[in-house]
């Protein structure tokens, strides 16, 4: 009865066909239907009943063998899409590349665990691998499958048994601890997954590192759902990626506050991107010898009527991450070209340059064509890059910045000594100018270092025959002390701050009318 029960429909047709033909041979015996149709056959043996009853058979026998070859191929349909839908439920469950639990089936784990445990504390751990997106773009999608079987292993092998992970997103796993004490405990674990990962990875032949972040939730404090759990870790490892300054952290109440604001700030860039809403200002750029205005720095400012002033630290990184950065890089650079033509000739334009674009290789011909529309001269255009820019892509930078100094714009070397500094840069890339930090400039007049740093940047500038500028001049004692070292132009608060294109022309109206005084009192 139970193999009836459990065999296929197929099976059970053919039990009960043979029982039935069984049934009906005994029937036909008792009956005497073979000895009636011996007779019948032998009366008429002019209708040739042996040949008919032959074929009959030998059909009979036929569609016996093709049922039975069909009942086998039954088995093996039947066989096969019981796989496909135990493969099917497993994809719906698991992670394809790695074979981990997805969102779905993480939150259900946690849940059995939140029943079974009661009240005992455990940890959910939020994790993302920073920059993964340019990891791929650098070493390619084959690497990058890789590298997450590798971070798998790596945080497996770190938390040990009684763990669940799950790969949640791209380049995000989630992970329930087995039962912790205390908020020491849990942020060793995340410090100790934060150590193991930061390790250098051997993949594919290509060996680089890579930087997480680690949000913790904590059971029952935190939340008593999965979902709730998950949420706020996520929403710990997303705070602390936009501060920066903390690689992992515990969920704080007052997290949800600053990630209300930000969801509010990405909804609200795109509609201010295309409505033009985000406006250059402009910061002077002074000859430090003659105190002449020779350039002005272009810096992106955003008022929003419900969030007030919006600093660039704080929608840049939003652009970059949401995709948006070029289409805003593209708007911000061609309203500033054409301000620029406002202006006398001699006065040029200091641009940035954010690493993510630099990755585009059509940035070379945006540039090109935003100051070709405008009629402005590339020798009058100076673009800003950082060494952490050239370090994500560097053939890919090479080439762009190679086509733009070719037709004359000029390349400066931000934030000079606070990326991977290296002078393979100075050798390998059209450099024409090198920025020195503000973080040096302001403590130089009380620090030995920063003075020391301070001069080796300008003597390596002056040994390489290009330009120097100090960025964040704020008074004259430090204004004729880099001059007394070399340094060409400088920037500051001492000089102006950033300004609306409407006060750039005053302020150039007000240089101008203080250089012809100056000449007049000379000329006396």
């Amino acid at each position: 009865m139970n193999w009836f029960r459990y065999s296929s429909q197929a099976s059970r047709d053919a039990m009960v066909i043979v029982c039935v033909s069984f049934l009906l041979m005994f029937v036909a015996v008792k009956l005497g239907v073979f000895e009636e149709l011996s007779h019948y056959t032998r009366r008429h043996e002019h209708l040739h009943l042996e040949e008919f009853l032959l074929v009959l058979l030998t059909v009979f026998v036929m569609a016996g063998v093709y049922s039975w070859r069909r009942l086998r191929e039954l088995k093996v349909e039947n066989r096969h899409r019981r796989a496909a839908e135990e493969l099917a439920v497993k994809l719906t469950l698991h992670d394809a590349l790695t074979g981990l639990p997805n969102r779905h089936n993480f939150e259900r784990l946690v849940t059995d665990t939140i029943i079974a445990h009661g009240g005992q504390a455990f940890a959910v751990l939020a994790l993302r691998v920073d920059n993964f997106r340019q990891t791929i773009d650098r070493f390619g999608h084959a690497v990058g499958d890789n590298l997450l079987l590798a971070i798998t292993g790596r945080v497996s092998e770190t938390c040990g048994p009684e763990t669940e992970l799950a790969r949640v997103g791209p380049s995000e796993f989630a992970i329930r601890s087995r039962p912790l004490e205390g908020d020491e405990a849990m942020l060793d674990l995340a410090e100790r997954l934060v150590a193991t990962l930061g390790e250098p990875f051997s993949v594919l032949g290509c060996e680089f590192s890579i930087t997480v972040t680690v949000g913790i939730s904590r059971y029952p404090g935190d939340g008593t759902s999965a979902e709730q759990l998950l949420r706020r870790a996520a929403l710990t490892r997303r705070h602390l990626s936009s501060e920066g300054n903390a690689r992992f952290g515990l969920f704080d109440p007052r997290m949800e506050f600053a990630l209300s604001r930000l969801n509010s700030l990405e909804s609200r860039l795109n509609g201010a991107i295309e409505a033009d809403a985000i406006v250059p200002h402009f910061q002077p750029i002074v000859d430090l010898g003659s105190g002449r205005t020779v350039a002005f720095e272009c810096l992106a400012r955003w008022y929003d009527p419900q969030l007030g002033w919006v600093g660039p630290d704080q929608f840049i990184p939003i652009a970059e991450e949401c995709g948006y950065i070029s289409k805003l890089g593209d708007r911000l650079l061609r309203k500033a070209c054409s301000e620029v033509m406002q202006w006398p000739s001699g006065i040029g334009l200091s641009y940035n340059i954010s690493a993510v674009q630099l990755r585009d290789r059509a940035l070379g011909l945006n540039v090109l064509s935003a100051i070709g529309d405008v009629g402005l001269s590339p020798w009058r255009l100076e673009l800003e890059i950082t060494e952490t820019a050239l370090v994500n892509d560097i053939q890919v930078a090479r080439d762009t910045l190679e086509i733009l100094a070719n037709t004359g714009v000029s390349l400066a070397l931000d934030d000079f000594g606070t990326g991977h500094s290296s002078l393979r840069y100075l050798c390998d890339f059209p450099i024409h100018k090198l920025k020195i930090d503000q973080s040096f400039v302001r403590t130089m007049c009380e620090r030995r270092e920063s003075e020391q740093v301070v001069n080796a940047v300008i003597g390596l500038a002056r040994g390489l025959g290009i330009a120097s500028t100090a960025e964040g001049i704020e008074n004259k004692a430090q204004w004729r002390f880099l001059r007394q070292l070399g340094c060409q132009y400088g920037q500051g608060y001492l000089f102006g701050k950033a300004m609306p294109a409407s006060d750039v022309r005053e302020y150039l109206a007000r240089e101008r009318k203080k250089k012809k005084h100056s000449v007049r009192r000379m000329s006396a």
